[in-house]
């Protein structure tokens, strides 16, 4: 919920900031929207990681279910790592009002995504927290972004 809620403002501003001239302050803004978000994902995310029990609760009582569902967690929560920066980035292409390119950033990151999905998941059969890893993956490529601004 942070994290998209700070990349659309993120996108807003950036399309205002075009709008006004001032396109030279858009890394800027990314930079500083970027920290602010990761103050909030952030320590709650190692709230969560320590307390990994407390949540798993949220949804089941069983606490074989529980345990075998921290590592999934843990590589959940690592992916905001990623998740913060690439998002803001590529929500900002979209504020720059290019949006042909945004698409194809998202058309390239969603191929690779399913192909590392299927790779993981259905041919290597992995652990569900290696299949996880998909988020890592899909946000590198949404990281791209980057290049565009």
């Amino acid at each position: 919920m942070f994290v998209n809620a700070f990349a659309s403002t993120s996108s807003s501003l950036v399309s205002n900031l075009i709008g006004s001239g001032k396109p030279d302050q858009v890394m800027g803004l990314c930079g500083r929207m970027i920290r602010l978000c990761y103050f909030f994902v952030l320590p709650l995310g190692i709230l969560i990681a320590l307390f990994p029990d407390l949540v798993l609760r949220i949804y089941t009582d069983n606490p074989d279910l529980i345990q075998s569902s921290i590592p999934s967690l843990w590589v959940m929560l690592s992916s905001y790592i990623l998740a913060v920066p690439a998002f803001v980035y590529f929500l900002s292409v979209s504020g720059t009002g290019n949006t042909q390119s945004a698409l194809m950033i998202d058309m390239a990151s969603i191929f690779v995504y399913v192909f590392y999905t299927l790779l993981v998941g259905i041919w290597l059969r992995e652990d569900v927290a290696v299949c996880w890893t998909t988020e890592h993956v899909y946000n590198i490529m949404l990281l791209t972004s980057f290049f565009y601004l």
